[in-house]
Order: structure tokens, then sequence, then C-alpha cells
């Protein structure tokens, strides 16, 4: 799944996904560092034009919210729930 980070929120490509293991590739097209935290994993904080990824499990459907964990980011707006079929 692509996730593109700016300020201040996230794009994903898709909402909902099947329960299994999930690759999350972040890109940060913002000016200042992003990260991104679900389910107990979180990437490293990354600087702006880069990529990283992040391979979450999701052993059971639900809902499952994520953030950017920097001070304020999630205040303003870096949050979203993501949705496990």
């Amino acid at each position: 799944m692509n996730v593109g980070a700016t300020e201040f929120r996230f794009t994903l490509s898709t909402q909902t996904v099947h329960t299994g293991t999930i690759t999350f590739r972040l890109t940060n097209n913002g000016g200042i560092p992003h990260n991104l935290s679900i389910n107990g994993k979180q990437t490293p904080n990354i600087d702006p034009g880069a990529t990283t990824t992040l391979k979450v499990t999701f052993s059971k459907p639900g809902s499952y919210p994520y953030l950017c964990t920097l001070p304020g980011h999630a205040a303003a707006g870096m949050k979203g729930v993501l949705t496990v079929e």
C-alpha cells in the first residue's frame, strides 16, 4: 500500500485491506519530517523526499487508527483509520 505524507495529512492508496501482512510504502512529500504509526508498529522519522517501508500484520478484521507521532502532527490532521476486512 502506498502512503503519501505532507503537511498535515496522509493519502492512502486504499482505505480498506484484507487481514494478513500489509507493506506500507511511506513517501514524505512534505517539507518537514514525518512518520507513520499503526497497530503497534512505527516507521522511523523520514526526511522530505525520503521513502521507507513498514510491514504490519493484521490478524483480525477491524478499524485500526494510524497517525504521525511527531509532536502536534496528529492534532493538525495527520491521522485516520484503516479498515481491515
